[in-house]
């Protein structure tokens, strides 16, 4: 499936099963926002105190999320609630999703951090595109993950990130581009939004990000149905290499060829017409 009509299908989706997808995309990547923001501006704790409630108690429910969006990529049915917690059932679950998420965090990290300690100040902002280059390229390579580990493809969060830099291994560009046009509604609504408020007053400003954060919030569930349905439709090419070489070709003329080329393979017999 291409890029293209995988886009097609998220948007179908959404069409059928907006609110279910926008449930699901905010158990996925808002929940932890919110509760952040509630802790930080309401409660006044230390941001890091919610980010670790966050981690602790939402990295499940993450990939519950991104269960749930696999089973209604695969069956286009309606999603199953109770997959939302199947990585509370069990300590290697539990334990695999916080694994899991802390893993990706470091290779987002790391790359950017490393410069910025060993480089000399001279160079620090060469280390620091270079590093965020590989930041980059390492959040390609590991975007299959989440799905690997809920499919039980890997067992462990570890083996989830290995297989998934394997997979995607030729594919990062395909997947970049898959991204960028996704994220370029958002880019441009967020641009415009940002050129249009240094030219307004500020009551106009504030409906201007308003109008934003709602456009973010509809459009999300989008992105993340087409993110996850790209990995799954990735690994289904994967793993029907065989099938998809051994089709044999629609052209009559290419077919006949392609069974005389096959015929050709076994033990040559020699027939006397005499």
């Amino acid at each position: 499936m291409s890029n293209h009509e995988i886009r097609q299908k998220a948007w179908r989706l959404y069409r059928q099963q907006g609110l279910t997808l926008f449930f699901l995309a905010f158990c996925y990547c808002g929940l932890g926002g919110v509760i952040n923001f509630i802790a930080v501006q309401w409660f006044g704790l230390n941001e890091i105190v919610p980010e670790v409630i966050s981690l602790l108690l939402l990295s499940p429910l993450t990939l519950g999320a991104v269960l749930c969006l696999v089973q209604m990529w695969k069956t286009q049915g309606q999603a199953q609630y109770r997959d939302l917690l199947f990585c509370y059932r069990t300590g290697s679950g539990w334990g695999g999703a916080i694994l899991l998420r802390i893993l990706k965090g470091l290779a987002a990290v790391i790359p950017i951090i490393v410069p910025l300690v060993l480089i000399h100040p001279a160079l620090i902002i060469l280390g620091l595109i270079v590093g965020l280059g590989v930041a980059f390229w390492l959040i390609l390579r590991i975007y299959m993950a989440d799905v690997l580990f809920v499919s039980e493809q890997a067992e462990t969060a570890w083996e989830a990130i290995c297989h998934s830099f394997s997979r995607t291994e030729g594919l990062a560009i395909d997947l970049f581009s898959m991204l960028l046009v996704i994220e370029l509604p958002q880019i441009a609504v967020e641009g415009l939004v940002m050129l249009l408020q240094s030219h307004v007053s500020s009551g106009t400003a504030q409906a201007l990000s308003f109008c934003a954060l709602i456009f973010t919030l509809l459009y999300a569930p989008f992105g993340v149905t087409a993110g996850i349905g790209w990995v799954v439709e990735r690994i289904n090419d994967a793993e029907q290499p065989q099938e998809l070489h051994n089709e044999p070709p629609k052209n009559p003329l290419l077919r006949d060829i392609a069974n005389d080329l096959g015929k050709g393979k076994e033990q040559p017999q020699v027939h006397d017409k005499s």
